[in-house]
This record gives C-alpha cells, structure tokens and sequence, in this order.
C-alpha cells in the first residue's frame, strides 16, 4: 500500500496502523462479526425543516439527502452502506448530498457506494466533497467513480439546480483539516439560496465571512464511541469540532444560516458504535421549509 493522496495531517503512525488494519482484517471479518453481534444493522433517518429567507413566493421547498462517512473498508459492512442509500432514497429527495469519508485506507472500496449512488433517483443532481480518508488515499481514483456515477465532485467550487430551483447555489468546500479550502472560490459563482457542502464543522473556519442559508457535514461520528446521553469521548480537531459534534446549529452573523451535523454511517478502525448510532439526514429546505 502507497500513499497516493494529496492529504496534509497524514502522520508517520496511520499509515502503520492501515497497514496492520488491511493484514488482520482479511475478508472484512470485523465489520461481518459486528454485524453478526447485532451491530451495523440501523441507520437513523433525522429529519430538518429549515427556512430559506430569500425563497421565491409559491415555490416547493427542495428536499435534500445527506450522507457522510461511509468508510467503506474492512470495518464497515457493505450491507449497512446499501441501508444508508436505501433510507435515503426513501425521502424521495429532490438533491443527494455526499460529505465524504466514502472509504477506509484504500479507495478500491469506493465501488459499493458508486453503485448505491448511481441507483439513488435525485432529479435536480448529485453532488459530493471528499473528506480526509479520500484525500489520503487516491482520490482522483475516488472522484473518477463518483463522477461516473452521475456524482459531480464539488472542489471549492459550486453548482446551480437547475430551474425553477436556479436561485439555489450548491457550495462545495475543499477539507478543512488535511485539504486546501478556498471559500472565496467556491462562493464565487452562487447567487440566491446558498447550500454549503463541506465534510466537517471545522472548515467553517475557512470561510472568510461567507454567508449560508444551510450547511451539511460529518466527519464527527457523533464521537462514535459515546456516553450515554451521546456525550462523546473523543472527537476528532476538538478544539475546533467540539460546539458541533452532532445535531442542529443556528449559527449568527455573519454566517447566519442552519448548521446541521451528521453521525455519519461508517466505522474505522472500531466497527462497533457507542451511544452514537449512524444517521443521514433529510432536510428540507423552503419558505418555511417544509
């Protein structure tokens, strides 16, 4: 295994504990042993009403999916991947938004989520960022095969839906943590109701003042090994990541739009989940969103 990405942060151990993981983890026995605990069978649907201030009288809201965090790999049953595209397929969204983190350690995994995202029926377009995991490993491999999927990969750029929903600006930011963000770029072409795509809390810190009406990430697990009550023990750039963990944020000025925040589906080197089960979400977006 060599390192093929254009990541930062990806330190002198990881690559060690990959390596290790790929040897002991032959077949995907954690993720099939977990599944066979009763683990890796439930992914949760979270629904959000938001408001959009600047929505055109008499206009449907636009409903989007969300899913973050697939690690696809020997941690994570392909099964509970399948389930996350089946539950998000279920809200007949208008827009499927992919936050990244599709693979673990190696990007030959991506092919179970290209072929649930090329299945998914999302009429008004496909859209996805990488997260760290995809940018340590070959990424432009990763982004061949969601684009053949009919994903377009949104690097620090954004897409217009097309009418009557072309007032609605999807902004794709590049990682925050191990990526090269650009908020400038990404904000330079939308117009109207902007939708900011990113993979974790932590780039809203590269946005020099960007406004949003809504924002979707992951890249937390919701700590993915929690207390009960979901209070997480680890999270991961907690100093920056730690006020948005998982859930719903109203955030001020000058961003001024709904953060919401995805446990994400997948597993890494733990496949089991602690008091912080996966989840995509469904959101709504309109007058008074729904």
């Amino acid at each position: 295994m060599s390192y093929l990405g254009r990541g930062r942060h990806y330190g002198r151990l990881r690559p060690i504990v990959e390596r290790l993981v790929l040897r002991l983890a032959v077949g995907g026995w954690p993720a099939r042993l977990a599944r066979a605990l009763g683990a890796q069978r439930t992914v949760h649907t979270l629904v959000h009403d938001v408001p959009a201030a600047e929505w055109p009288d008499g206009l449907r809201p636009v409903t989007f999916a969300f899913g973050s965090d697939f690690h696809a790999g020997p941690t994570t049953h392909p099964k509970l991947i399948e389930l996350a595209f089946e539950r998000m397929a279920a809200a007949k969204p208008d827009v499927l938004l992919l936050g990244g983190d599709f693979i673990y350690i190696e990007a030959r995994f991506i092919e179970v989520i290209a072929r649930a995202a090329e299945r998914l029926d999302a009429p008004l377009g496909k859209f996805a960022v990488l997260g760290n995991h995809d940018l340590w490993a070959d990424y432009l491999h990763i982004t061949r095969r969601l684009e053949d999927a009919g994903v377009e990969v949104l690097i620090n750029r954004s897409a217009r839906l097309p009418a009557p929903f072309d007032h609605v600006s999807i902004c794709g930011v590049d990682e925050y943590w191990s990526g090269d963000p650009d908020a400038d770029r990404a904000f330079a072409n939308a117009n109207g109701t902007r939708v900011l795509l990113m993979h974790s809390p932590c780039t809203l810190h590269a946005l020099d003042g960007h406004r949003f009406d809504l924002a979707v990430c992951g890249h937390t697990h919701g700590g993915h090994i929690a207390l009960p009550g979901g209070r997480p023990i680890w999270i991961p750039q907690a100093e920056i990541n730690a006020p948005y963990v998982h859930g719903r944020f109203q955030l001020p000025p000058p961003h001024a739009g709904a953060l919401v925040v995805s446990r994400g589906v997948g597993a890494l080197e733990v496949p089991f989940r602690s008091y912080a089960p996966p989840d995509v979400l469904v959101v709504n977006l309109g007058p008074n969103g729904r």
